[in-house]
């Protein structure tokens, strides 16, 4: 590498904890610009001390989408000491979204359980990038111990729309002794409800009998989203409904 390009670089990595946002998104683009001959002094800065440049340094690596960063940031993300630790952890997780590695996929769903709710929901919003090859991962975390890590799972389902994640929605939906907790019930139904199958009508239908609100709430939208009919939490009118257009 020639010295004027080194210098560059290293020039963009220090402006990347700039007390001007404006400054610390130029750099960005800069050592996005750069490419992969900015990708060891990135690499270096995300696992530094600094929890804004380590921050915009797995953004960086994010928009350059080299797989030689997947396991650095899968590292980084993965490192919890202190609360600053939240914000590099969070655009560590939209980087491997961008870079849409597989080995990512499993770190990711265990952000789920994670205190912060912008770290959950940035590796929700990377696992419906990776898409399809996430899916059979977040069929089997519908079966985790921890609450956050089934729910988010059951919405990463839903907002990928895959019909092959329907049966197990279904049964996070149905299984009260499992699902004991309402809001694995909930982003059940409303993630059925965003796959649109008709396979979910008769178990939302059923929904409507639950016995918090919120399920039902959610199993109303999704037979009004797979449906296009208006009867609410009405579950006798959409029994009668079921029965003309379903037998």
């Amino acid at each position: 590498m020639n010295f004027a390009l080194n210098y560059k670089i290293q020039k963009a990595v220090r402006g990347l904890n700039h007390s001007s946002r404006e400054k610390r998104e130029k750099s960005i683009s800069n050592l996005v610009c750069f490419g992969d001959a900015s990708l060891n002094f990135l690499l270096k800065a995300l696992s530094g001390s600094d929890y804004i440049q380590g921050a915009n340094a797995a953004t960086a690596l994010g928009k350059i989408g080299n797989p030689i960063a997947v396991e650095y940031l899968i590292k980084r993300m993965c490192r919890n000491e202190c609360v600053m630790d939240h914000l590099v952890q969070k655009n560590a997780a939209a980087a491997l979204g961008m870079i849409r590695d597989t080995r990512a996929v499993y770190p990711l769903i265990a952000l789920f359980a994670h205190e912060d709710s912008e770290v959950r929901e940035s590796a929700l919003n990377a696992l419906v990038l990776l898409g399809n090859d996430s899916i059979d991962a977040l069929i089997n975390s519908l079966q985790h111990q921890t609450t956050y890590v089934r729910s988010f799972s059951a919405m990463a389902l839903g907002r990928i729309k895959h019909p092959r994640s329907v049966p197990a929605l279904i049964t996070a939906l149905e299984d009260k002794l499992r699902y004991d907790y309402f809001i694995v019930r909930k982003n059940a139904a409303r993630a059925l409800g965003e796959i649109g199958s008709a396979d979910a009508l008769k178990p939302l239908i059923s929904a409507l009998n639950d016995a918090y609100e919120y399920v039902r709430e959610a199993a109303a939208y999704a037979l009004y989203a797979i449906t296009g009919e208006s009867f609410g939490s009405d579950c006798e009118a959409w029994k009668k409904w079921s029965e003309q257009v379903l037998s």
